[in-house]
């Protein structure tokens, strides 16, 4: 017993000493020669690696990036993440295009060492040791290497001959108190590197032109670079020298030339090369007096755009030099070059810019240079830790961008003899709502690379800017920059982590700061503060405030006078006190004046003591974009047009916004022309976000009344008949991984429909029949739905089962849709499936069942679109163009037969259909395709005239904008054929075109997520 309570012990204290082990780090040395093949793009390396292992432990192996690798195929874990994220140019790229790196033998002391790859990933590799590596022993392993160079998909690259040579090199993964973190190449998320020394080597033709890391070391080079910036001098912009503005209209020098880069203290190494690069350079003198050398790289092309891009890098690095840390580097870069993994890409001491990013280019310079902070001197892991560079880097872009354009609107203001009003924005409050209120926002600690591309702009270059500025709201200025330059200073050149972040805020607060860094940044609290009520206590106002969610953070009240913030006053949880002000004629009370804290909502932020309506404002527009404080109603003009009502024309009143509200309407009421009655549609929906089981549920109720039938025999004017629909559904969303692109849905249904019919007067006097209108009951209906939605970019399926009925009848269906692609972008072979079955609840012959529309239909037209789900300019009519109209249901036959008494095609037992079709497979961007469809049904050899067993069609379709596709058959089965012969004797295959209209991808409802996906 004694011995096993010593082993406990003994145990104890290991992993205690485990826990607690002091911070180290490892060291990473570089020695690297290349050569750039520009013919076949091509480098061709050696490099040696001196690694040095600061960790208390014994290594016997490491793990090394290769991450070329990237580029190889389509199985990596870079390829699979584009696809995930709906980016598919590489996925259809060909061979000749992409990249890899190959040609490596590692070795120590001449001696081969022992490879594989790690699991799948292609871009990583596990290097073993030929001996241990003892704690503060190093190792020097060499290896040659060749890289193949792609075009640019993500980072590294080449367009044409412009080089951006970055993640090029292998490079070894780092340890830390957390074991290993090898990573593969993705383009969404970013990187985790051992700080060392670079020297580099570069060798390639004479006239390229070289914008590198690190400082240059090579004196001739350094001269042709003072050349270049003098040309540009000259250089206007207006007239381009033509003969660099393609840098393959440039032969390349026979002559090579090699330049030297040497820097200490960087964790990577990027350089860009092109023969057509125009230079500006700007010294500046830090308030230590140390010089840095500011370069603006760009092509000739964009000179205009880039004339005075040094005046922004060197504003921001003296801004962040002061009020965070100064510049420990002696110059900084910035190179005009091709990107597809964002406006722009860091690196130490040069950043990569877009050429896109030409018209927001001040900002993205700003960015990019920070990130000399807050990634190259600060180097977090920043696929873990994404919200510590990007969000940090932001907040501070904010401030410096500000500063600029305030100063240039001063300047101007100046000139002009008139003075400005200086106003903050937070436009990141918009890109967190977007997500925020669809409840599809992820944690601010979520890896970059499990975030959605949305969440990776609204909560790491949103969110988390507005919480640094509500944090630095609420320590004010001047504790937050002395918090700042103290983690600064600590962490210079080494690796925190979100902890050191939080101790070092918590000890200038002298706080616990759970309510931030537990509640928001792990948690995800939503924020949304409210003001309760304003007491009147003598000649002061008592403004008492509350937190309308979970979140127990401090909340700030302004008493606002004049649109001008008077006072300011901080209230913590729980919130019992009240913020005490001088009572001020006009003056009004607002939480979260400065709109620094991310809150959910903004129209419930504010008190107007004198107003009748105390905590709303209200107000009226067209549309509806962007963080409002105030409750809207929206007017837009209403058109419509049908053939039984003409043209109508009425307003369309909503209050649908993007962010969206938990609460939407809108409603439609239109005056009909042909009609001269009021019509109109609309629905009211709101949406709960419950924290268990369902991700959503939604109740919708919709209306609608329209005219759907005519008659105009024996009469001047025509008789109209019309519906009346009214449709309550409850929906419920099923939670799903926030990358899988899934939709699972269930949903009930409830419809009540009044379907008024036209009948016929007998005249005995005239002996004629003159229509009139016969006012049915209503029609009820319940349906019950599991919609399965994968809408990946490859190969996306769905199905959905239906279960609908009344007391009458039960129709089940089973519809399930796939796609094949094609190894081309937008083309693909596409299958559909369905099976239906029709059940009577009683004896058929005791049913009031006498509309044969409701049983199952090989072709849907609007005569048998008995819920009045889809929109039909012509329901029921036998004739015209607006006749044509169909609807891919049920069976999805392209063929009407509508002047058969028994149109072919219908069953009240069973069917099966199979709607095939297929793109045509060339580089076109007209929407061409071929189909196939084939239905069977009980008893087909009965009611089909020819005795067959089949009804099939086939032939073109076009489609235009995803929304009307029209259908030629060029194929038609026996009964088909003998309908058009015996009905249309000419124009047989005028008369066989059919149409459809599918406006299911704009419910008005979801305009919200509608939109968001034409930019993700």
């Amino acid at each position: 017993m004694k011995t096993l309570f010593v082993f406990f012990c003994l145990c104890f204290v290991c992993f205690s000493t485990i826990a607690q082990r002091p911070y180290f780090q490892q060291e990473t040395n570089y020695q690297i020669q290349v050569k750039l093949d520009d013919v076949n793009h091509i480098l061709r390396g050696f490099e040696k690696i001196e690694y040095v292992n600061q960790s208390p432990d014994t290594l016997y192996h490491i793990f090394i990036h290769v991450w070329p690798n990237a580029y190889k195929n389509d199985y990596t874990d870079f390829a699979e993440h584009l696809i995930e994220n709906k980016k598919t140019d590489f996925y259809y790229s060909q061979k000749k295009d992409r990249g890899f790196i190959d040609s490596l033998q590692f070795s120590t002391d001449g001696e081969l060492l022992t490879v594989r790859n790690v699991e799948n990933k292609q871009d990583i590799l596990y290097v073993e040791f030929k001996k241990p590596l003892y704690p503060s022993q190093r190792v020097t392993i060499s290896t040659p290497f060749r890289v193949v160079l792609p075009i640019v998909f993500s980072r590294l690259g080449h367009d044409e001959q412009n080089y951006q040579i970055s993640q090029w090199y292998p490079k070894p993964a780092v340890y830390d108190n957390n074991g290993w973190h090898p990573m593969p190449y993705l383009d969404q998320s970013e990187f985790y590197s051992e700080f060392g020394t670079f020297q580099v080597e570069i060798t390639l033709p004479q006239n390229y032109v070289v914008a590198a890391t690190g400082s240059l070391e090579t004196q001739s080079e350094a001269l042709f670079i003072d050349s270049i910036v003098e040309k540009t001098k000259q250089f206007t912009g207006q007239n381009p020298i033509p003969l660099l503005i393609q840098p393959n209209a440039i032969s390349s020098s026979s002559q090579y030339k090699t330049i030297v880069y040497k820097q200490q203290n960087i964790h990577d190494f990027a350089w860009f090369a092109s023969k057509n690069y125009l230079i500006e350079k700007k010294d500046i003198l830090l308030d230590n007096q140390k010089k840095v050398s500011c370069f603006s790289y760009f092509k000739p092309q964009h000179a205009k755009a880039y004339k005075g891009s040094t005046d922004h890098i060197a504003s921001t690095i003296q801004y962040l030099s002061k009020h965070v840390g100064i510049y420990p580097y002696t110059q900084a870069s910035i190179v005009d070059g091709k990107l597809e993994a964002g406006g722009g890409m860091e690196y130490p001491m040069i950043t990569v810019i877009d050429g896109k990013s030409v018209s927001d280019l001040q900002t993205v310079i700003i960015h990019e240079v920070g990130h000399n902070w807050f990634y190259g001197i600060l180097g977090n892991n920043e696929r873990e830790h994404t919200w510590m560079d990007e969000g940090i880097n932001s907040f501070y872009e904010h401030k410096i961008d500000e500063l600029i354009s305030n100063e240039k609107k001063l300047k101007s203001a100046n000139e002009n003899n008139s003075g400005i009003e200086l106003k903050i924005k937070n436009s990141g409050q918009l890109a967190y709502q977007l997500s925020a209120l669809q409840h599809t926002n992820q944690s601010i600690n979520t890896a970059s690379n499990k975030m959605t591309p949305l969440n990776v702009w609204s909560v790491f270059y949103s969110k988390v800017p507005l919480l640094m500025a509500y944090l630095e709201q609420y320590m004010g200025a001047e504790t937050f920059e002395k918090a700042m330059k103290a983690y600064y200073s600590q962490f210079e050149f080494k690796h925190p982590q979100p902890i050191d972040f939080r101790k070092n805020m918590e000890f200038y607060t002298n706080e616990n700061l759970a309510w931030l860094f537990d509640d928001v940044f792990e948690k995800d609290i939503p924020i949304d503060f409210g003001i309760k009520k304003v007491e009147k206590k003598e000649q002061k106002h008592a403004v008492y405030v509350t937190s309308k969610t979970a979140f127990k953070g401090p909340i700030p009240i302004s008493q606002v006078v004049n649109d001008t913030i008077h006072a300011t006053q901080w209230i913590t949880y729980p919130y019992a006190e009240a913020a005490m002000f001088e009572a001020i004629k006009g003056a009004y009370y607002k939480v979260n004046a400065l709109q620094s804290a991310p809150e959910i909502k903004f129209a419930n932020n504010a008190f107007y003591p004198s107003r009748l309506f105390k905590k709303q404002k209200f107000g009226m527009a067209l549309v509806g974009l962007g963080v409002k404080e105030k409750q809207q109603l929206f007017v837009l003009p209403a058109v419509g047009y049908n053939h039984y009502n003409s043209w109508m024309f009425g307003a369309l009143l909503h209050n649908i916004r993007i962010p969206n509200n938990s609460f939407q309407f809108a409603l439609a009421p239109m005056y009909s022309i042909g009609a001269k009655q009021l019509v109109g549609t609309g629905f009211l929906s709101y949406k709960w976000y419950p924290k268990n089981t369902f991700h959503k549920i939604e109740y919708v109720i919709q209306g609608r009344s329209f005219h759907h039938q005519k008659s105009s025999l024996n009469v001047a004017n025509p008789v109209l008949a019309r519906h009346n629909k009214i449709l309550n559904s409850l929906l419920f969303t099923l939670p799903t991984e926030p990358r899988e692109h899934k939709l699972k849905e269930f949903s009930i249904s409830y419809y009540a429909i009044q379907e008024n019919g036209i009948g016929y007067n007998f005249h005995a006097l005239d002996s004629i029949y003159t229509p009139f209108v016969k006012n049915n009951t209503w029609n009820h209906y319940a349906a019950i739905r599991y919609k399965h939605r994968h809408d990946r970019v490859t190969n996306p399926y769905s199905y959905q089962i239906e279960i609908l009925g009344n007391n009458e009848f039960i129709k089940a269906g089973l519809t399930a849709q796939a796609k094949v692609d094609y190894h081309m972008k937008n083309k693909g072979f596409y299958a559909r499936f369905y099976a239906g079955k029709f059940l009577y609840i009683a004896n058929a012959s005791q049913l009031l069942i006498t509309n044969k529309n409701i049983y199952l239909n090989a072709v849907s037209t609007g005569a048998n679109d008995f819920l009045y789900d889809n929109i039909y300019m012509a329901r029921n009519e036998q004739s015209g163009a607006l006749a044509h109209q169909i609807a891919m249901h049920e069976g999805g036959l392209k063929i009407r037969t509508p002047f058969y008494a028994n149109p072919l095609g219908i069953s009240d037992n069973w069917m099966l259909a199979l709607n095939l079709k297929s793109d045509i497979p060339l580089k076109t961007k007209i929407k061409l395709q071929g189909f196939f469809d084939m239905a069977t049904f009980a008893d087909a050899k009965k009611s089909n005239p020819s005795g067959n067993k089949m009804l099939y069609d086939a032939g073109f379709q076009l489609s235009i904008m995803n929304a009307i596709t029209f259908y030629v058959p060029l194929l038609q089965s026996r009964d088909f054929k003998e309908y058009t012969h015996s009905i249309f004797p000419k124009n047989r295959l005028l008369n066989s075109i059919s149409f459809s209209l599918d406006l299911s991808h704009w419910v008005f409802r979801n305009t919200h997520e509608n939109a968001l996906k034409l930019v993700f």
